[in-house]
C-alpha cells in the first residue's frame, strides 16, 4: 500500500483527488521503467556512446539492492 497522507488538511479535497490519482500513474511509470532495463539487461544493449561494463552492471546491481533494502529492513 502506498500511503498518501493529508497531514493537518493541508490539502484541499481537489488537491488529494489529484495526488490519488497520480499514484496509479506513478506506479505503472516506475513498471514500465524496470520492464525496459530488463530488456535492454538480457538483450545487451549497448549505451549509445559504448559497451556496457562489468561496473555498470555492479552498479545497477548496487542500487537494485538499496531499493529492495527497503522492503527488507
Amino acid at each position: 500500500m502506498i500511503d498518501n497522507p493529508n497531514p493537518s488538511n493541508f490539502y484541499t479535497p481537489d488537491e488529494m483527488e489529484q495526488r490519488e490519482n497520480y499514484i496509479p500513474n506513478a506506479k505503472l511509470n516506475l513498471i514500465c521503467d524496470l520492464k525496459e532495463l530488463l530488456e535492454k539487461i538480457e538483450n545487451e544493449e549497448p549505451f549509445p556512446h559504448g559497451n556496457i561494463t562489468i561496473d555498470n552492471i555492479v552498479n545497477f546491481n548496487d542500487s537494485i539492492e538499496d531499493i529492495l533494502g527497503n522492503w527488507y529492513y
